[in-house]
């Protein structure tokens, strides 16, 4: 079965001014030189909406506005490290609002986000920013841990409940073939599951419900593309056991499909999502399900 190799080419990366998200800036003109495409740096100021006659600065947009040019210089000088060329972009409002709406203005194949993890409140903001990037935009979004590199080598995908569709499936697919990496499986019955596993119920009923339908597709459409899939399946809580099989197997990528943005499921995603990122030391990519 004859399948497309479809790179990253059109990239765009947020930066904040902090040295992760510069690393992941670095590391995304990598990847967009493999895909011989092209990286654009967002760079956002949040909109202030005070009262100016409380504000000890004459001209506070002024102030509020000014790192962003430094923020933007520097993101030029690295890709003239790399002898690569961006294209950078100010804006001004909420951050991720104005990341999502450049990603679809741009129509970018993949949003990069730098995961800043210096401190506790470090780690609530970039939590804030990733769980509302990913929560809002129809784009993958990948992110990349501070001191970590792009590498496809081992690649982890961790469906959860009905995250998965069939197009998430044959992505999954598509991006092992590309890139090379080898692909591993891994479904969790999740512990909140225990008490209905333990209660009468019929045995399709629950595998309908602790198994994606997406497993089956990829199986079938991994044997069709001629990709070697491991299967791996556990009980116990989703987060802790990805980050845990990701540490074990000392895997390079995790990829995570998402539920779709409308249903109340996001909300209870959201959490798992950001443990996994918190606790991963490999970039954690992020499929939205269509």
């Amino acid at each position: 079965m004859k399948r497309t190799m479809r790179k990253y080419k059109n990239i765009l990366v947020a930066v904040d001014g902090s040295e992760p998200s510069f690393h992941a800036l670095e590391e995304s003109i990598r990847l967009a030189q493999w895909g011989k495409g092209g990286v654009a740096v967002i760079h956002v100021a949040p909109s202030y909406e005070g009262d100016l006659s409380l504000v000890g600065l004459k001209n506070i947009k002024a102030a509020i506005r000014g790192p962003g040019k430094q923020v933007v210089i520097r993101a030029l000088e690295i890709a003239a490290v790399h002898n690569f060329s961006i294209k950078p972009i100010r804006a001004e409002g909420v951050v991720h609002e104005s990341i999502v709406r450049h990603a679809v203005v741009e129509d970018v194949d993949l949003i990069v986000l730098g995961a800043r993890r210096t401190s506790f409140i470090a780690s609530l903001l970039m939590g804030s920013v990733l769980t509302k990037t990913v929560g809002n935009s129809p784009k993958e979004v990948l992110v990349i841990p501070d001191q970590a590199a792009i590498d496809w080598e081992k690649i982890l995908f961790a469906p959860h409940n009905a995250t998965c569709s069939k197009d998430t499936a044959a992505r999954v697919i598509e991006l092992a073939m590309t890139y090379g990496g080898k692909l591993s499986v891994l479904s969790v019955i999740d512990a909140s599951y225990h008490a209905e596993r333990r209660a009468p119920a019929s045995k399709e009923r629950l595998l309908t419900k602790i198994v994606p339908d997406c497993l089956e597709d990829l199986q079938t459409q991994a044997v069709q593309a001629g990709v070697k899939v491991q299967y791996l399946r556990m009980n116990g809580h989703f987060h802790v056991l990805v980050s845990k099989v990701a540490r074990e197997e000392k895997v390079t990528m995790i990829i995570l499909g998402l539920p779709a943005k409308t249903r109340p499921k996001w909300c209870l995603e959201r959490s798992a999502i950001k443990s996994i990122v918190r606790n991963s030391a490999c970039p954690v990519l992020l499929i939205p399900n269509s």
